[in-house]
């Protein structure tokens, strides 16, 4: 690799590589900051009250499991209600 680089100069290829790759680890590492921010912020989601819970199903639509009121979370915003696991 040396010997190509020092004859031919940096071969472009790599560079294009090697700023992709860069690209994509920036891009991953907000997505984590945001999931991460997320989840600290989960703490002051307020549980559904029983009349919410009726309204909306006692279904959890990512698993499909019976909800209750101590184990679901109502995202602020859009109102819609999910286990707390399954929104981690």
């Amino acid at each position: 690799f040396a010997i190509v680089w020092v004859t031919n100069g940096i071969p472009l290829n790599l560079i294009r590589e090697v700023y992709s790759n860069f690209r994509l680890l920036k891009e991953r590492i907000v997505a984590f900051a945001k999931y991460r921010k997320l989840m600290s912020s989960m703490k002051s989601f307020d549980p559904p009250t029983q009349e919410q819970l009726d309204d909306a199903g006692s279904i959890c639509i990512i698993c499909r499991d019976e909800m209750t009121v101590q184990s679901s979370k109502c995202l602020p915003g859009c109102g819609h209600i999910f286990h707390k696991s399954c929104l981690r």
